[in-house]
């Protein structure tokens, strides 16, 4: 699948986010902040420059984040997998 960079202030929202991506396959490399996401990778400014990348601004709905995963990097969604209760 693919490497996500998602970068989030709001924490629930950045949780739900990388669990739905996590949940899709992907890798997920998260933060609260650009300045926090720099002490994780080399620069957070870079990697809106790496090839085959794509930028998704907020505000953003599920069906925009799986619009960007299938345009840009060919993604089809899995689908969902059925929780269980015990």
């Amino acid at each position: 699948m693919a490497t996500v960079l998602l970068v989030e202030d709001d924490d629930q929202v950045r949780v739900l986010a990388e669990s739905y991506l996590e949940e899709q396959g992907h890798e997920v490399l998260s933060a609260g902040t650009a300045s926090a996401l720099h002490d994780r990778t080399q620069s957070d400014r870079q990697a809106r420059f790496v090839k085959n990348s794509a930028f998704l601004p907020k505000p953003y709905t599920v069906e925009q984040l799986l619009a960007t995963l299938s345009v840009h990097f060919r993604i089809s969604p899995q689908a969902r997998r059925q929780r269980v209760s015990v």
